[in-house]
């Protein structure tokens, strides 16, 4: 399974990887709506892991657009 982590915060978003990590999953993470997008538009991804407010974004509009 592939996760999709997008938080602003580097020691949440390197906390969260790890956990995902360790539960023996790829992470791909990200920290700006953009590269988000990017990632999505460019990997299988299973799972979204997501900070909903990245500085003036709210972040429902990614999990939408995955939908």
């Amino acid at each position: 399974m592939q996760a999709l982590l997008l938080e602003d915060d580097d020691s949440t978003r390197m906390l969260n990887g790890e956990c995902i990590t360790s539960a023996g999953h790829k992470v791909i993470e990200c920290d700006t709506l953009e590269s988000a997008y990017t990632a999505l538009r460019s990997h299988q991804i299973d799972v979204l892991v997501l900070d909903l407010v990245i500085g003036d974004s709210n972040c429902l509009s990614l999990a939408q657009f995955a939908g």
